[in-house]
């Protein structure tokens, strides 16, 4: 994914583009493309994300270290679609201020649900329920009634919030501090 990147003590300049991830034998290049020392303080403020609005609007104007920009890419690149839009509708809901609380945020997207398509409520409840318990016996999934189990986390989620990406529910899955 194409990023465009400036030193802190530089914003005026122009920016460098990067395309993340990188290997780790590959890091070096951009940090001495930006001039700039291996730190685990923020080493660089992030001027945009090309090609990439969702990316663009988590990222944009967020100061960064350079080996948290690139695991953050890492762990986007082994997401699914689905994965995608259930991290960028947290983001949006959460509203992460640093690139370690959105790396964060990505190890814990399992305590949340999103709902893109209300027109079947048993494929919905569901969809929840699965979502919820990680794992359940295919009978249990199959006996369970989906439109009853939407219906009840519709109108007893009060951590449910309208995004982009769809309504985006809180369940019960607890975060951990990764």
């Amino acid at each position: 994914m194409l990023i465009r990147l400036k030193r802190i003590d530089r914003k005026e300049d122009e920016s460098i583009m990067f395309n993340f991830p990188y290997e780790e034998n590959e890091i070096s290049n951009v940090y001495n493309q930006l001039e700039i020392e291996v730190s685990a303080a923020p080493n660089c403020y992030i001027d945009g994300v090309v090609y990439d609005s969702d990316m663009n609007e988590v990222l944009k104007g967020k100061e960064c270290n350079i080996d948290e920009l690139n695991f953050l890419y890492k762990r986007m690149d082994s997401f699914d679609t689905k994965e995608r839009k259930v991290f960028f509708a947290s983001a949006f809901v959460e509203n992460p201020k640093t690139i370690a609380e959105l790396i964060n945020l990505s190890f814990n997207t399992h305590c949340y649900s999103l709902v893109s398509d209300f027109n079947n409520l048993e494929t919905v409840g569901k969809d929840l329920y699965l979502l919820e318990k990680q794992a359940v016996a295919t009978r249990e999934l199959e006996e369970l009634d989906g439109g009853a189990f939407a219906m009840e986390v519709i109108k007893n989620n009060p951590n449910s919030r309208i995004t982009p990406y769809g309504v985006l529910y809180k369940n019960s899955n607890e975060p951990e501090q990764i």
